[in-house]
């Protein structure tokens, strides 16, 4: 997997915010059993969601309340290049 510029540039703007407001955490693979602390990263299938405040137990990451998709993995791998060599 490549990653463009523009999106590593968005990564690490996130992440260092988080990381000065109170850290980032890494919660794993998604588990609705759980509950996720604001600003906490987790995977399903091929998304990369976080936490946007304090996550109780049983909430959807299809619920925008709680959860943002941080990086989908799936569309940047199958989006074509848009470089363009003179």
């Amino acid at each position: 997997m490549s990653l463009n510029l523009a999106t590593i540039a968005y990564m690490r703007k996130y992440v260092d915010k988080a990381v000065s407001t109170g850290g980032v955490s890494a919660g794993g693979e998604w588990s609705p059993d759980k509950f996720y602390k604001k600003n906490t990263i987790i995977t399903k299938g091929e998304k990369i969601y976080i936490a946007i405040q304090d996550v109780p137990e049983g909430t959807l990451l299809e619920n925008g309340e709680y959860w943002s998709i941080f990086l989908d993995v799936e569309s940047m791998v199958s989006g074509s290049d848009k470089t363009y060599r003179f």
